[in-house]
C-alpha cells in the first residue's frame, strides 16, 4: 500500500544504537511508537543501503539527509518491516536527527470555534429577519435547507474538534496507534458532513433565487435555477455514494494505515478526489454567476446593483477556498504522515464550509443591518421629538449631517421614517428599488417589512 511504502521512505538509521532482538515482539504489543530502540529489520535495511552510498555509518548528517540512502532503505523496509516497526524507526530517527515536533492541532480547533460562532450569528440573523415571530415575511424552503446546513456544519465542527483533541496535526509516529485509527475514522465521517454542507448550501441559494423570482416574471431563469439545484443534489448523492464505496470493506478507510495487520482495497482515491473537487468548483461558479444577469437587469441605480451583488460576493471567497483546498487535498491519497497532513485539508474544509454558509446568509444579514439602522434612527428621532424638535426636522438634519457635514445646506431629497409597533418599516428613500414584481420580491427577501405587494407564491 502506498501509505505504508511512503512511511518507510522517510527512514534512515544509524548503527551505534540500541537494537531489539530479532525475535522480540514487544513493538507489536506496544500501544504507541517508543523510539528508544530500532527494530532489527530497519537496522539491517540501513546497513545494506549504506554500503551503496557515499556515507559513513557514524556520519549523522549524511545518514539523516541523504535521499538516496532513504530511498534504498525504503525499498528494503517495505518488504522486511511491519507498519508499527516502521513508525518506531521513524520516531527513533526523528529523535536522533532532531526533527521538529509538529503540532498544528491548535489551528484546527481555533478555526472551528471562530467559524462556528460567526456561522451561528449569520444563521440566527437569517431566521430573525425571516421568522414571522419577529414580524418577518415567513420561512421558506431555502430557510429550512439552511437550517439543515447549519446542523450539518455544527456536527462537522464537533468532529473536527474531536480530531484535533486526539492528535490531528501531530506526526503519526508521535501518536498512539489507537489515535491514528480514530483520527482516520472521524476524518471519514467528516467527509460526509463536509459534502453535505457545501451541497446543501448551494441548494439553499437556488431555493432562495426561486423564491425571489416567481414564474410570472422569470420563467426561464427559474428553469436555470432548477437545473442548478438538480446538479447540486446529484453531486451530493453521487459523491456520498462514492465516499462510502471508496474502500472495501468500508472500515478499511480507517484501517488502511496499517496494511500489515488489516486487509482491504481502495480505488484510485486521487482520481475521485480531483473529480469531486473539480465538480464542486464548477458548481460554485454556476451558483455564483446565476443571479448576476437578473440583478444587472433590475431598474435600480448602479450603486444599488453593486450593493445587492456585494451580498453575494462572499461566494468569491468560498470559491477561492475551494481552489486552495484542492491544492492540499492531493495529499489525501498519497500522504506519508496522515495525521499531520490531513490537518491542512481539514482546516480548509472548515473555512470553505463556513464561507459558503456565510455567503448564503448575506442577503438576510444585510437586512438585519438595515433593520438595526432603522430602529436606531427611529429611536434617535423619538429622542429629538421628546426634546421639542419635530421628527421631520430632526431626521432631515441627521441625514444632512451624515451626507455633507453641513446641516445648513439644502438637500435634494429627504428621508422620513415612521415608527409602528416599535419597529421601523421601509423608508421612502428606498421606494425606488421597487419598480415591478421582480424588484418587489428581491427587496422583500432582503428584509423589507412592507406587507403590500404581489400575491404570495411558492
Amino acid at each position: 500500500m502506498k501509505l505504508f511504502s511512503t512511511i518507510v521512505a522517510m527512514l534512515a538509521t544509524l548503527p551505534a544504537v540500541p537494537v531489539l532482538a530479532a525475535n522480540d515482539t514487544s513493538l507489536e504489543n506496544q500501544d504507541k511508537p517508543v523510539g528508544d530502540s530500532i527494530p532489527p529489520c530497519a537496522l539491517q535495511c540501513s546497513a545494506q543501503a549504506i554500503s551503496q552510498v557515499d556515507c559513513e555509518l557514524t556520519d549523522v548528517d549524511c545518514v539523516c539527509n541523504n535521499k538516496k540512502l532513504t530511498a534504498l532503505s525504503a525499498q528494503c523496509m517495505l518488504v522486511s518491516c511491519t507498519t508499527k516497526e516502521s513508525l518506531n524507526a521513524a520516531k527513533y530517527q526523528a529523535n536522533l536527527c532532531n526533527r521538529p515536533y509538529h503540532d498544528h492541532s491548535g489551528r484546527v480547533w481555533k478555526t472551528c470555534l471562530f467559524f462556528q460562532v460567526f456561522g451561528t450569528l449569520v444563521v440566527a440573523s437569517r431566521f430573525y429577519v425571516r421568522s414571522p415571530l419577529f414580524k418577518g415575511p415567513g420561512l421558506g424552503w431555502d430557510d429550512y435547507m439552511m437550517g439543515a446546513t447549519y446542523a450539518f456544519y455544527t456536527v462537522g465542527i464537533a468532529v473536527a474538534i474531536k480530531m484535533s483533541v486526539i492528535g490531528l496535526g501531530i506526526d503519526m509516529w508521535n501518536l498512539a496507534y489507537a489515535n491514528i485509527q480514530d483520527i482516520l475514522f472521524w476524518f471519514f465521517v467528516s467527509e460526509i458532513f463536509y459534502l453535505a454542507v457545501i451541497s446543501a448550501t448551494k441548494i439553499s441559494i437556488c431555493l432562495l433565487l426561486l423564491r425571489i423570482f416567481p414564474s410570472s416574471v422569470a420563467r426561464k431563469f427559474r428553469w436555470a435555477c432548477w437545473g442548478a439545484l438538480a446538479l447540486c443534489a446529484g453531486y451530493w448523492a453521487a459523491l456520498t455514494i462514492g465516499i462510502l464505496n471508496a474502500c472495501h470493506p468500508v472500515k478499511y478507510n480507517w484501517l488502511r494505515w496499517n496494511p500489515t495487520e488489516h486487509e482491504g482495497k481502495c480505488y484510485n482515491m486521487n482520481a475521485a478526489i480531483y473529480s469531486g473537487a473539480g465538480l464542486n468548483i464548477f458548481l460554485d461558479l454556476i451558483v455564483l454567476i446565476l443571479p448576476i444577469p437578473k440583478v444587472l437587469g433590475l431598474e435600480v441605480s448602479n450603486a444599488k446593483k453593486v450593493g445587492i451583488l456585494a451580498t453575494f460576493s462572499v461566494g468569491v471567497f468560498a470559491l477561492i477556498c475551494s481552489c486552495i483546498r484542492l491544492k492540499y487535498i492531493v495529499l489525501f491519497g498519497d500522504s506519508t504522515n496522515v495525521t499531520y497532513d490531513y490537518a491542512t485539508v481539514a482546516l480548509w474544509s472548515i473555512i470553505e464550509g463556513g464561507a459558503t454558509c456565510i455567503c448564503a446568509n448575506m442577503p438576510p444579514m444585510a437586512a438585519m443591518v438595515r433593520s438595526l439602522y432603522e430602529v436606531s434612527m427611529s429611536k434617535m428621532s423619538s429622542l429629538y421629538s421628546s426634546r421639542g424638535f419635530s421628527t421631520k426636522k430632526s431626521v432631515t438634519e441627521l441625514s444632512n449631517r451624515s451626507q455633507t457635514g453641513h446641516p445648513q445646506e439644502i438637500q435634494k431629497s429627504m428621508t422620513v421614517t415612521a415608527v409602528s409597533n416599535g419597529r421601523a418599516p421601509s423608508s421612502s428613500s428606498q421606494v425606488d428599488l421597487i419598480n415591478g414584481k421582480e424588484d418587489y420580491y428581491l427587496k422583500n427577501d432582503l428584509g423589507e417589512r412592507d406587507e403590500k405587494g404581489p400575491d404570495s407564491h411558492v
